[in-house]
């Protein structure tokens, strides 16, 4: 769907912002100074921006950051009185006092503002500033880049350093020229100490200056913005606006000028920041490595700016006639393919003119009768782009997702097409939204003209200052111009929520009917279909798009579906390998560099400028109203106190990823960077196939390419995110959970819940020493990245102290020696190697200072509170809730206790899977079983179960794909039957959690409970609708209802719901663990039933956890559970609780190997 992206408007305040702005006031209410004996000026005179935060008070905000500085001389008055605006008192509040009542009111209100923003700027400070980048840029270049870097690194934590250490680069520098390249100036200075001395200090001056200057500005400057280009930059723009304000200064006196000081200032900041925004996503070049000691007023304005960069890689504009479209915020984006829309454009707009002429014309046949009021209500060049964005971004889609997984069916093809429906309801969602909007807009400006009359008429009877009535016209057209600005916004922003703010209508049900929406798409994907061609390899013209019908998935009819040429798309696919952006794709969420914004409202919080929701809700309202009305407060806390955990890129895994990749990669879980397109398999050579068998061959190829393009694609955002982020120091990411309240942490692409690649990449920002228990552990760590994670703690101990020759000669040449690159988890494995490395350089290793995560992971964590639940004392010792001298591993067990039954029937000739017995036996290893032990507590099907174990046995050679498929089918029935007997109680009490979901299902509501959180959970699951057929040009389409309006899904309510349940558990232990851990100072992060903190801190938060998970199960969750449902259905009559078993909970504690 198309959504509206937030334009920034000199006069809009959306809750986000104010949001933003009462963050910034509570985290510096205690105190003024952010550089304090760093830098004179510390930036922060107030947090009344002009562009973001117009309507706050003034002078209170003010008092609050009430630092006089003089740039020059070197005093600085600081004061650290504090705000005598209430923290507790909302924006709006300070607004309806500020507010002004007329427009000369609200012209000085302006003009104060310019004031605050720069009343440190003055003409003396360019003059400095112009000096100082005269003399930076008149040195060599490779010495200004050094004493840059220096700058850098050094003034913001010793500033003392600086002046020395350049000295010893321009005695490098002039050391290293040849005698005939040095100037006479340079050769005095290189054989004078005394010089050198006095130079260095005036390049430290120099780059101080034009650092405070940025400083002053605002705009997100930061240290790291401080490099060559920047200020080759400064050099001309310093002397440029000297001249503007010379200029300024003589038309004031002459009378008449057409810019203020303040705006000339402006510009100037804003030419800056275009030669400082250089790098990816305008971030530093140099980076943030001391983000506490940079300015935070500018740390969160460039955080702001990070947000809108990566906005902007979803928006394009590339026609004048798209510009004021820019509101709209593309989920794609759509780069290199700006080419084929912009050569599709013209003829595509001919024909919508044509078709909107015969319109208004009166030729109202077939379908034209509908959509014809509504068709030529918004011009031709807008319809063109809107449809063409839509349609490229559903192609980029089939482009991208050209994987199918394997286990949902074997050996199938993707076909590039689109649902007809689907891209129909796209393009029409688009032109509605586009032509609500307009229709608000052309009404207030109906009433802006309305409003213009009666304003000039007051403002002359408020005129004291003899204005012409031109000059009186002119202010309150701009004043007027302004509110319709606000009101536009406004609009925006309410169609971006999908909801009106008075009416709270769906936006779907305003604006054109859906019916209509749908014959709009339809007439569109016909035109573009008409007037799109391509030139196929035999250099003839066809078309694009093919209208069809395939077979349903869901019934025995077929759904209409417009083809899309392969041809065109694999040509995407080889374009998207040499696009120069590797962000095509990229959702327009990163990680922070600034703390995230703590959540206030079920849809406030995370990011300051891009909405975000508390809850991954996919089309659900009932949860979002049962969210709206629920007391979340305890959630608010939980996803703010993990969102504040810093981390930064791990360097040294990061070299040496990007080195094999550049090798080519394929090792490491590092896919092959090129194709072999030798061998490559195309989609038509299946059509030439002379055999089944063949067929099945080319088919298989074609998926190994199609897996590979997709790790291709991934691995590129994962390295190219971490590249733009490798030197800041400090990164964030803002969290929110899903429908069960399991927490997910929102930038997609790289995150610590990623796979072995994200999780090498990151390391704690925060660093702590190891001292002697995290020695200990560290080792066990290791030991078990290596593999050796069945062994208990002391042999995993002695396995890592044997192993540290061989871990000082990978730390010492990754590259080298790649021994390493084949375990498992081989990029966590290689952080951890260099850490340990590290540690044993020391004379004393428990000396280290750490920045790694160090893990404990739940031993079948669904099982264990299953276990928990029922009391069930022998499942318990299965999944470690007891004490053991080795940890127990059910996989295994599971594997023996399926082997034993595989052997008994290869042995009984009268057995009925007797002939594949014999092939199974002794083939049966825990690997096959695993991951239908790990998902059967979260209610995988016998179907599913079977297809798990299928993709590991279909490559065995001791089998032949059909008797894999028959062996899947015997050892899928063999395994279920196995847990069930292992696990009795964990199997009634699921089957009580079913029965209790089916007797709510058949009264036709959603399964529904609160967790100990207090998180309302409402069960997604709905049934197919009634469809209602629609005519369109190209095809008849059905149409389902909404989906809250559909009937449930009463199979799926019941055998999901002892999964989710289990879910909302594990979800729950994680939440209590974690803002325990927080709570004593640990530094804590979590992957589900993983749990992550630095190795100092392992020991406390084995016992943590520990304690968290019996304080959970004490509670009488199934009695509280039950009482609820009872409540809500006082009609039904629930079963009993099953019996459950003589386990005492507090076994747990007491369990070495409960999380290891």
């Amino acid at each position: 769907m198309l959504a509206f992206i937030s334009k920034q408007s000199s006069y809009g305040v959306t809750n986000r912002v104010i949001h933003s702005y009462k963050q910034l006031l509570s985290n510096t209410s205690n105190s003024c100074i952010y550089r304090s004996n760093q830098i004179s000026f510390n930036g922060a005179t107030s947090f009344v921006n002009q562009q973001k935060y117009l309507h706050a008070n003034l002078n209170q905000n003010v008092k609050m950051f009430d630092v006089q500085h003089n740039l020059f001389n070197g005093s600085v008055k600081q004061t650290n009185e504090p705000a005598t605006t209430s923290n507790n008192q909302t924006l709006q509040q300070l607004f309806e006092q500020v507010k002004p009542k007329t427009l000369f009111e609200k012209e000085k209100q302006q003009q104060e503002l310019y004031h605050l923003q720069y009343k440190h700027i003055r003409k003396e400070y360019l003059i400095e500033g112009a000096r100082a980048s005269q003399i930076l840029i008149q040195l060599d270049g490779n010495l200004l880049e050094d004493c840059c870097q220096i700058f850098f690194n050094e003034f913001l934590s010793n500033r003392e350093k600086v002046p020395s250490k350049i000295s010893l680069a321009i005695e490098k520098c002039y050391n290293e020229k040849l005698e005939r390249f040095i100037t006479e100036e340079e050769r005095i200075i290189r054989d004078d100490p005394y010089k050198i001395a006095e130079r260095s200090q005036e390049i430290f001056k120099s780059l101080k200056i034009i650092l405070e200057i940025m400083d002053k500005g605002n705009k997100g400057l930061l240290t790291g913005d401080l490099h060559p280009k920047l200020i080759d930059g400064c050099s001309k723009v310093f002397p440029e606006t000297l001249k503007k304000l010379q200029e300024f200064q003589h038309q004031n006196i002459d009378g008449g000028s057409s810019l203020s000081f303040e705006q000339i200032v402006d510009s100037m900041y804003n030419t800056i920041s275009v030669y400082a925004f250089q790098e990816m996503f305008k971030l530093p070049l140099y980076g943030i490595k001391y983000p506490d000691l940079e300015n935070k007023r500018n740390l969160f304005e460039r955080q702001l700016i990070l947000e809108q960069e990566s906005q902007s890689q979803a928006v394009n504009k590339f026609l004048k006639v798209y510009e004021d479209l820019n509101k709209f915020g593309l989920a794609v984006n759509i780069g290199f393919a700006k080419r084929y829309i912009m050569n599709w454009f013209p003829n595509l707009c001919k024909v919508i003119k044509e078709e909107q002429q015969q319109c208004l014309l009166g030729e109202l046949k077939g379908e034209r009768k509908y959509y014809a009021t509504y068709l030529t209500k918004l011009s031709a060049e807008r319809i063109a782009i809107l449809s063409l964005t839509e349609l490229m971004k559903q192609i980029l889609r089939i482009s991208n997702k050209f994987k199918e997984s394997a286990e949902n069916m074997e050996n199938t093809i993707v076909d590039c097409s689109i649902v007809s429906k689907a891209i129909f309801s796209s393009i029409g969602e688009a032109v509605n939204l586009q032509y609500i909007y307009e229709q608000e807009e052309k009404l207030n400006k109906e009433k802006e003209k309305k409003d213009l009359e009666s304003l000039v008429e007051k403002i002359n009877s408020n005129n004291t200052s003899n204005s012409s009535e031109e000059e009186v016209t002119q202010r309150a057209k701009k004043y007027l111009a302004d509110k319709t600005k606000e009101a536009n916004q406004k609009i925006m922003e309410s169609l971006y929520k999908k909801k009106n703010s008075t009416s709270k209508l769906n936006y779907q049900e305003i604006g054109i009917p859906k019916t209509i929406q749908l014959k709009i798409g339809s007439l569109l994907i016909y035109l573009m279909k008409e007037t799109i061609q391509i030139r196929n390899e035999q250099n003839f013209w066809i078309h694009l798009l093919v209208p069809s019908y395939k077979k349903s998935k869901n019934n025995d009819g077929y759904v209409g579906v417009i083809n899309i040429n392969e041809d065109f798309i694999i040509s995407l696919y080889e374009q998207s390998e040499k696009s120069e952006s590797p962000f095509m794709h990229l959702e327009r969420c990163l990680p922070m560099i600034y703390k995230p914004a703590p959540w206030q409202d079920y849809e406030i919080g995370g990011y300051y400028q891009r909405p975000t929701n508390l809850m991954r809700i996919h089309e659900s309202p009932i949860q979002e109203k049962v969210l709206s009305y629920s007391d979340l407060s305890k959630m608010y806390n939980i996803l703010n106190t993990v969102s504040q955990t810093a981390w930064r890129i791990n360097k040294k895994v990061f070299d040496v990823m990007e080195k094999i990749w550049e090798e080519g990669g394929g090792q490491g879980e590092i896919p092959r960077r090129f194709y072999d397109y030798k061998d490559y398999v195309y989609q038509y050579q299946l059509k030439e196939c002379k055999n089944r068998d063949e067929q099945q061959r080319l088919m298989k190829k074609i998926q190994e390419q199609r897996d590979m393009h997709s790790m291709r694609s991934d691995f590129q955002l994962k390295i190219n995110v971490a590249k733009a982020f490798r030197n800041i120091e400090k990164i964030y990411f803002p969290h929110n959970v899903d429908f069960r309240g399991r927490i997910y942490p929102i930038p997609p692409h790289l995150n610590h819940m990623g796979a072995d690649i994200s999780r090498g990449l990151l390391e704690y920002s925060e660093s702590k020493k190891i001292g002697k228990t995290g020695w200990y552990w560290l080792k066990v760590h290791l030991s078990n990245l290596l593999g050796q994670d069945k062994l208990s703690f002391p042999e995993r101990v002695a396995f890592a102290e044997s192993q540290f020759e061989n871990v000082k000669r990978w730390a010492s040449d990754p590259l080298k020696h790649r021994e390493w690159i084949q375990v498992e988890d081989a990029w966590q494995a290689l952080a951890t190697i260099f850490d340990v490395a590290e540690a044993l350089k020391l004379e004393n290793p428990e000396d280290y200072i750490s920045h790694l995560h160090v893990h404990m992971d739940g031993s079948c964590n669904g099982l264990q509170h299953y276990a928990a639940i029922g009391r069930d004392k022998d499942g318990a010792m299965q999944v470690n809730l007891m004490n053991a001298q080795k940890p127990g591993d059910l996989y295994s067990h599971v594997a023996r206790m399926v082997e034993q039954r595989v052997g008994k029937d290869a042995n009984d000739d009268l057995a009925k899977y007797n002939a594949i017995a014999k092939k199974l036996s002794g083939n049966i290893k825990r690997k096959v079983v695993k991951q239908t032990v790990m998902t059967s507590v979260y209610g995988v099907t016998f179907v599913g179960a079977r297809k798990q174990i299928y993709k590991q046995l279909r490559d065995k050679d001791f089998l032949t794909e059909e008797e894999a498929y028959e062996a899947s089918y015997y050892l899928a029935q063999t395994t279920l039957d196995c847990i069930k007997d292992l696990f009795s109680s964990a199997h009634y009490i699921k089957k009580w959690l079913i029965n209790c979901a089916g007797l709510i299902a058949n009264t036709s509501n959603p399964v529904s409970w609160i967790t100990p959180m207090g998180l309302p959970v409402v069960q997604p699951y709905r049934s197919k609708g009634q469809l209602d057929v629609i005519n369109t040009v190209i095809q008849k389409i059905a149409v389902e209802q909404d989906s809250d309006r559909l009937p449930i899904n009463k199979s799926k309510q019941r055998s999901a719901f002892p999964p989710n349940y289990i879910h909302s558990l594990d979800s729950t232990h994680l939440m209590y663990t974690a803002l325990e851990c927080i709570k004593r100072g640990m530094h804590f992060a979590a992957v589900h039933d993983s749990y992550w903190t630095h190795a100092c801190d392992i020991e406390e938060m084995h016992k943590i956890l520990r304690e968290q998970f019996v304080k959970l199960h004490s509670q009488p969750l199934l009695e509280d559970l039950k009482a609820s449902f009872e409540r809500r259905y006082p009609n039904i009559e629930f079963p009993e609780i099953p019996n459950r078993g003589l386990l005492d909970l507090e076994e747990v504690k007491k369990s070495t190997y409960f999380f290891c």
